[in-house]
């Protein structure tokens, strides 16, 4: 079974991972992620993909990391985990949220917090 990327509908707003953390909690997200909010009349979808630099970085330091992960995890992990940065949104290997405007207090909440983050308060 393959996976196809299907970009979700709605209005793209790339909003950096160190913006995000300052709205939200900080969920683990790595320096070179960019959150990208696909935003909708009542709800959004984020999906957060691996940046430019950080794939620039990834690909400069790709010898580095080739010499190393091998005898750490083993040459068929390692390749994988690396198509895996280069290529998340073809393959899949990204992790997303969703935000919805009204369903309780907690989430319209999150909801504005998107929608200052974003610029479209209103």
């Amino acid at each position: 079974m393959s996976y196809e990327y299907k970009r979700p509908e709605g209005k793209l707003y790339k909003v950096s991972i160190k913006e995000w953390n300052k709205v939200f909690a900080h969920r683990g997200r790595w320096p070179f992620v960019v959150a990208n909010v696909y935003l909708q009349e009542d709800s959004a979808v984020v999906y957060y993909n691996v940046s430019l630099f950080g794939k620039v970085v990834f690909w400069t330091l790709s010898p580095l990391y080739f010499i190393i992960m091998p005898f750490l995890c083993g040459f068929p992990d390692a390749y994988k985990e690396f198509k895996g940065l280069v290529s998340d949104k073809e393959l899949g290997q990204f992790s997303s949220d969703g935000f919805y405007r009204i369903r309780n207090d907690q989430e319209s909440q999150q909801w504005s917090k998107l929608m200052k983050l974003v610029g479209e308060d209103k």
